[in-house]
C-alpha cells in the first residue's frame, strides 16, 4: 500500500461563493508514472481511503464534504448525500487537473458511495441537469467535453459500489439516517443504479469489483448495477468477483489483478 509522501494541501478557493468551505484536504501522492487517479472515498469516511489503493499513478485524494459526519456528529438531514452538492468537490477536483492543470487523461477510483458518487459526477457532465450547480465551479459546455474526454481515455475503477441507499435499508432494516439519504437520492435522480442512464453515448474503461458476501450494502443489486453499466457503456465494462472478507477489508483480488495488468 502506498503511504503519504507529500504535504497534505488545503483548498478554500475563492469564486463568487467559496467553494469550498470545508476542508477539502487535497492531497497528491507522487507516483511512479505522470497518469493521475483521482481516489473518492465511501460513505463516512475521508481521504485516507487512498492508503488502500495499490496503483503506480500520482495518487490525487480529498474530502467528500460529509466525511466522518458520524465522528463529526453531522445531522443527516444537513449532509449533502443525494444532491448536487455532494459531488460539486469531485468535479472539481477532477476539473483542477484535466482543465487547470492540463492532464488529457485521468482514471478515477470510487469505494462504496464515492464509486457512486462517480457514476453521478460523469452523468452530471454528460448531461444539463445540474448544470446551475456546474457553473459553480466553472464547469460548462467546454469544460464537460474535455473532462469527458480525458475520462474516456483513463481507466475507471468502482470498488463495491453504492448500488443505491433502498437497498441496503432493504438489507439491513429502516435507519433514520438511510432513510433521509434514499429519499433525496431518489428525489434528484442520482441512486446509482438508476442514474447509470446518463452515460449513454460515453466509450470508457471501467472495471467493477463486488464483494462476497458484502456485509454492508448486501449483493442484492450487484448483477443488475453490472448489467446496466454494461448495456449504456460503448467501452469496456469489466467484472471481478472477491471473496477477501467483505466490504472493508484491502481487496487483494482488485489490486493484484490491476497490478498484473499494468505490469504487462
Amino acid at each position: 500500500m502506498k503511504l503519504f509522501l507529500f504535504t497534505l494541501m488545503f483548498f478554500n478557493m475563492a469564486f463568487s461563493h467559496s467553494f469550498p468551505n470545508y476542508d477539502l484536504h487535497l492531497t497528491t501522492i507522487p507516483g511512479k508514472n505522470s497518469k493521475v487517479m483521482i481516489v473518492a472515498h465511501g460513505m463516512g469516511a475521508n481521504h485516507t481511503i487512498v492508503e488502500n489503493v495499490e496503483s503506480d499513478d500520482t495518487l490525487i485524494t480529498f474530502n467528500f464534504p460529509d466525511y466522518d459526519f458520524i465522528e463529526r456528529n453531522i445531522q443527516a438531514e444537513k449532509t449533502t448525500y443525494g444532491t448536487p452538492d455532494e459531488i460539486l468537490p469531485l468535479l472539481f477536483v477532477i476539473k483542477k487537473f484535466v482543465i487547470d492543470k492540463g492532464h488529457s487523461e485521468i482514471d478515477l477510483y470510487g469505494f462504496s458511495a464515492g464509486g457512486g458518487a462517480i457514476i453521478n459526477a460523469i452523468g452530471a457532465l454528460n448531461s444539463s441537469r445540474f448544470d446551475d450547480s456546474l457553473k459553480q465551479i466553472n464547469i460548462e459546455s467546454p469544460e464537460k467535453q474535455i473532462v469527458l474526454k480525458a475520462i474516456q481515455k483513463g481507466q475507471i475503477i468502482l470498488d463495491c459500489p453504492l448500488t443505491s441507499v433502498r437497498e441496503i435499508i432493504d438489507f439491513k432494516g429502516y435507519n433514520h439516517e438511510l432513510n433521509v439519504f434514499s429519499k433525496r437520492y431518489q428525489m434528484n435522480d442520482m441512486e446509482p443504479i438508476n442514474a447509470i442512464k446518463y452515460l449513454q453515448g460515453l466509450s470508457m474503461n471501467i472495471l467493477v469489483h463486488f464483494q462476497k458476501p458484502d456485509e454492508i450494502l448486501s449483493n442484492r443489486d450487484d448483477s443488475l448495477f453490472f448489467n446496466r453499466l454494461k448495456e449504456i457503456n460503448l467501452g469496456k465494462t469489466e467484472l471481478v468477483i472477491g471473496y477477501d472478507g467483505g466490504h472493508n477489508t484491502h481487496h487483494k483480488t482488485l489490486w493484484d489483478l490491476w497490478i498484473k495488468r499494468h505490469k504487462q
